[in-house]
């Protein structure tokens, strides 16, 4: 599964480098990591380990959150929107 999450400049510099720490926030859609995120878009694949999240990403729920730690070698492409 690809989900999204949105930042802002400065913190989305950090993240290409550290990954997502614990409790991040992700998106099922773009325009949600936007919204509630920032214009600087990532897109992150994901297991269907659930020992990595937190919620139902799997099911109806728009947005759940880490349990691990997600290396920057997880991210799949970064994108900023203006």
């Amino acid at each position: 599964m690809i989900a999204f999450h949105g930042t802002n400049k400065e913190a989305a510099e950090k993240i290409k480098i550290e990954g997502f720490w614990l409790e991040s926030w992700f998106a099922r859609k773009e325009e949600a990591a936007i919204k509630f995120g920032g214009p600087y878009v990532f897109a992150v694949e994901f297991s269907d380990d659930p020992e990595m999240w937190h919620g139902e990403p799997w099911e109806d729920d728009w947005q759940f959150h880490t349990a691990i730690h997600i290396p920057a070698s997880q991210i799949r492409n970064v994108m900023e929107m203006t």
